[in-house]
């Protein structure tokens, strides 16, 4: 599976329409159709990688690759100490 059929996936998954999601993540309706579309060579930037991973709690690594579980879950957070004694959440993909 392609990063575009993991991204459309995701899309489906969230049950919203195509024009929602590329406005909750900051993208143009003909950004996203791009991405999506099979025939042309586009790609989300980094930058929109991170937008949809944060917005709707997508795994980076799923995402990207297709390893793991499309969602992370509240409970794959671990809480680490830092060598400031500040506790820190991580997110573990």
């Amino acid at each position: 599976m392609t990063i575009k059929r993991r991204l459309l996936k995701a899309i489906n998954s969230l049950n919203i329409k195509r024009f929602e999601f590329a406005k909750s993540i900051d993208v143009s309706n003909g950004n996203l159709s791009d991405w999506l579309n099979v025939k042309k060579t586009s790609k989300p930037s980094i930058a929109a990688l991170v937008r949809i991973c944060e917005t709707y709690n997508i795994n980076m690594n799923w995402l990207l690759t297709g390893r793991g579980s499309m969602v992370i879950h509240e409970e794959s957070e671990a809480e680490l100490t830092s060598n400031t004694g500040k506790k820190e959440k991580l997110e573990l993909l």
